[in-house]
């Protein structure tokens, strides 16, 4: 054995015991012989629920969960998770094992025991709105958002990367779960997932929230287990440098508007403060075109990512113009136009130089790209961390 073998061998061990405060799930496996349970072996369910990701998607569900207003509420009210961190941890995990890997009998088992738990489970959020565990539609945002964790936690850190098919077909196997828990709805492919996660309507800042994103950043672990939280805590939606590759590429959307409305530390941003963290961040890893790059005209090479990221976090559109040279083009223009239809250009600045006689013509509106090439999903990553960093870590690009 190597030592990065070793060293892997501990971590994975130790992140396994995060999840070992609770029964083991599969004892009586064996009295069911023949009985695949809900998936089976073939499954993509089965691939993908026995990969270590799972640690990471686990911890990254309980987090994204936090962001429904209501559910959070439920949580803050019902729940034990800051006296028992690795009994809540060890119970989820329980859950998903015996759901994915059990027989049918081990499968109705532990969904009494998440019915018998959610029943009690009533009461008003901060917003007097009423929330109950078992109303289908808070149940579908636990269910959803757990599917989607898996499934992104595995594409960006799972030992291969699931194909377009396999992650629909995970999405679907998903359903069967959520079914027996009356979720509804549910949706059966990976971008309908996304959707349906992106654009919730009761996504937002709460005491709830604040709570268990305050408790996730330091949790009171033993020592012994803290190393292997820092190797599961869900930076893939903290700090989005964590996503490089092109299928978590597609949910930027959701980093951006889950970092935004989960900082209690910040409010929400206003285009002044964008403005700022915008023009700090610029440096020669955010420039599309390095030759470009100059530290007393940092704007130049910054406009399809500083476009982006605006658009990201303020919403609205983005726009694109072609710009010419005596009448050739020679390159594109990129800004944003917000929901409130203000224009916003960072970058414009760079056209004011002395005997520049580039001209930017009329926009047209252009449609944000689901994927970005990688080395473009660098740039637009590292924009993006600094610009959502709290004071306290931002890190500036000159």
């Amino acid at each position: 054995m190597t030592a990065i073998d070793e060293i892997r061998r501990r971590i994975v061990g130790t992140t396994t015991g995060l999840f070992a405060h609770a029964p083991y799930p599969l004892e009586d496996s064996l009295q069911y012989r023949g009985d695949p349970g809900l998936f089976g072996p073939d499954s993509v369910t089965w691939r993908l629920t026995g990969d270590v990701a799972t640690f990471v998607g686990g911890i990254r569900a309980l987090l994204v969960q936090a962001a429904h207003q209501e559910v959070a509420a439920g949580v803050a009210d019902h729940s034990r998770y800051q006296d028992d961190p690795l009994g809540r941890l060890s119970r989820t995990s329980s859950y998903v094992t015996a759901t994915a890997f059990g027989a049918m009998p081990e499968v109705q088992g532990a969904v009494r025991m998440v019915r018998r738990a959610h029943r009690p489970v009533r009461g008003e959020s901060h917003r007097l709105k009423s929330y109950a565990a078992d109303d289908p539609g808070h149940a579908a945002w636990v269910h959803n958002v757990l599917t989607y964790s898996f499934l992104s936690a595995y594409q960006v850190f799972g030992k291969d990367k699931l194909s377009d098919r396999d992650a629909d077909r995970f999405v679907a196997e998903q359903t069967a779960v959520g079914r027996l828990l009356d979720a509804d709805p549910l949706p059966r492919t990976a971008e309908e997932l996304i959707e349906w996660v992106v654009e919730h309507p009761d996504i937002g800042q709460s005491p709830g929230m604040e709570t268990a994103v305050d408790f996730l950043r330091s949790p009171p672990l033993p020592l012994k287990v803290r190393l292997a939280y820092r190797v599961a805590e869900p930076q893939v939606l903290t700090r989005p440098t964590v996503c490089r590759n092109g299928w978590d590429g597609r949910v930027s959307l959701l980093r951006c508007r889950f970092a935004v409305v989960t900082d209690s530390k910040r409010p929400d941003m206003t285009l002044e403060e964008l403005e700022r963290r915008i023009r700090l961040s610029w440096g020669p890893d955010t420039c599309q075109f390095l030759h470009l790059w100059d530290p007393d005209r940092p704007e130049q090479g910054q406009c399809g990512t500083t476009a982006m990221v605006v658009m990201d976090i303020m919403g609205g559109e983005l726009l694109e113009a072609r710009v010419h040279l005596d009448g050739e083009q020679v390159e594109y223009h990129y800004w944003t136009r917000l929901p409130n239809g203000q224009e916003v250009d960072f970058t414009r600045t760079q056209f004011d130089a002395p005997g520049d006689r580039r001209a930017i013509g009329e926009p047209v509106v252009k449609e944000r790209p689901p994927t970005l090439k990688p080395e473009f999903q660098s740039l637009y990553d590292t924009m993006l961390a600094r610009v959502l960093a709290p004071d306290d870590e931002a890190d500036t690009g000159s």
